[in-house]
């Protein structure tokens, strides 16, 4: 008898612990909570500046003529810059005081000569392009230049006085024979040198092929021999 009342109470017991469980079961097994999808942000619009350094503007204005011997250079560029993006000359060398201002560089000179033409240069670093300009100071007999020849007698002067100028004006040149490209130094002196690559296996040939190309188009020998030419 007392097998049978244990086995009831242990019946009844598993019953009612079922029973427990199931009223349980809905608390215990909670719904997922539902996760609001973020709204995306709209990324925030970039405006970036120009590329390439560009120059906008000058003063004087290129073949100027009759411009005071205490004029500033004004060269207005595209974008901001720094002095690691440029580099300035010019012939005949005057002293000259830099400031910046916003997109403009500023060269006021210690005093210009008289009646004299001044070139200048500026050379982009990273670009490795150059852009050169002119202008004539004021004075008793300044030269005449005839508006419709200028550009020519402009690239004459740099042919016979500057050479380095004139053929870094032609920069990057290239053939089969040879590619050549030119950039600027300090060292000993202000100017440009030019790499030669000499692309044809036979180096003479190649270095002769560069030898005219530089008499095609103008130089003398007197005048090469003043080049800085590197080859490689």
């Amino acid at each position: 008898m007392d097998r049978r009342m244990f086995f009831l109470t242990a019946f009844l017991f598993v019953i009612v612990i079922i029973v427990v469980w199931i009223a349980l079961l809905p608390i215990l097994i909670k719904p997922s909570e539902h996760i609001a999808p973020v709204p995306s942000q709209k990324q925030p619009s970039i405006t970036t500046s120009p590329k390439n350094l560009l120059i906008t503007s000058v003063s004087p204005i290129d073949n100027a003529d009759d411009v005071t011997l205490t004029q500033p250079i004004t060269i207005t560029f595209n974008k901001l810059f720094s002095f690691s993006d440029i580099t300035f000359s010019i012939s005949p060398q005057v002293g000259m005081q830099t400031a910046v201002f916003g997109n403009s560089l500023v060269l006021t000179p210690a005093g210009f000569q008289p009646a004299t033409q001044y070139i200048y240069t500026i050379h982009f670093i990273q670009a490795n392009t150059s852009k050169t300009y002119s202008f004539i100071t004021q004075g008793i007999t300044p030269s005449p230049t005839p508006q419709d020849n200028t550009g020519q007698e402009n690239d004459q002067n740099l042919q016979q006085n500057y050479p380095d100028i004139f053929v870094e004006n032609r920069m990057p040149y290239q053939t089969s024979d040879f590619s050549v490209s030119g950039d600027w130094t300090d060292q000993p002196t202000q100017h440009y040198f030019f790499t030669v690559t000499l692309i044809d296996s036979d180096k003479n040939k190649a270095k002769q092929s560069f030898t005219n190309w530089l008499l095609s188009i103008g130089l003398s020998q007197t005048q090469m021999q003043q080049l800085d030419i590197r080859y490689q």
